[in-house]
């Protein structure tokens, strides 16, 4: 995940939105791994709680990482077209 992460800081935005989708990716699959952890009593309630609470968080933070460079994305096109459309003189 921790590569993800970097590679996405350092790519540009079509490139880092999928690296983003693959790291929220494999944020769910941790997830997954800590809750058959706790039902199968290999951490404490309280472990539990702790981890799956960080685990949304990072989900949040992910996600509106994600919505950010999708409207970045979508308003760097805006531009893009408005650049074309504008009648030249």
């Amino acid at each position: 995940m921790l590569e993800y992460l970097i590679l996405a800081s350092k790519k540009g935005d079509e490139q880092r939105i999928n690296l983003l989708e693959k790291l929220d990716r494999e944020l769910v699959k941790e997830k997954i791994l800590v809750r058959l952890s706790n039902r199968v009593k290999a951490m404490s309630d309280s472990s539990y709680i702790d981890i799956e609470k960080r685990i949304i968080e990072m989900g949040k933070m992910i996600g509106g990482w994600i919505k950010d460079e999708k409207i970045k994305i979508a308003m760097n096109k805006a531009k893009i077209e408005q650049m074309y459309l504008m009648p030249h003189h």
